[in-house]
């Protein structure tokens, strides 16, 4: 994939949150300051059955609507496992509008699409991951109501460090 265009935005007011990605390994990311995290706080025996959620934040938003997404949220976990994330769509849903970029150093990827579904409103998604080290990756998923906050989801991204 191509690089990832500048994502030019002021995150100043982002706070940066370093994460343990397993027993030698820890990340960064900078995420808004309205979102919410919730770490998880796991032993060694955690890390060695394979994928594992490590934090997720989210932006609390009142939905309009029962048909309106939920909020907007972001969820990253580590693993074996090289490539993006998955997600189960329904059979009257379809992705359109797929985008994707290599994410600047630590041999990232990132990729953006719409899930469309006649019975719900669109919505909005933003996927990466990340060689953190031999045979260890990092994976998130993003999502937003609107393609707006869904593009504020792919710049946190583009903050991501390791560190061992």
């Amino acid at each position: 994939a191509a690089p990832c265009p500048a994502m030019d935005a002021d995150t100043t007011g982002w706070v940066r949150t370093r994460i343990k990605a397993d027993r030698h390994n820890h990340f960064s990311l900078r995420v808004p300051s309205r979102y919410s995290l919730r770490k998880r706080e796991l032993s060694g025996e955690d890390y060695d059955r394979g994928e594992v959620l490590l934090a997720s934040w989210t932006y609390p938003m009142e939905a309009l609507s029962p048909s309106q997404p939920p909020s907007p949220s972001i969820a990253v976990w580590s693993g074996h496992d090289l490539g993006f994330p998955t997600l189960a769509l329904s059979a009257t849903s379809h992705q359109e509008a797929t985008k994707e970029c290599r994410l600047p150093g630590y041999s990232g990827q990132l990729i953006s699409f719409a899930v469309v579904d006649s019975a719900r409103a669109t919505e909005y998604y933003v996927a990466a991951y990340w060689t953190v080290s031999p045979g260890l990756w990092l994976r998130a998923v993003g999502f937003g109501p609107d393609n707006l906050l869904t593009s504020e989801l792919g710049r946190v991204f583009t903050t991501f460090e390791s560190s061992h």
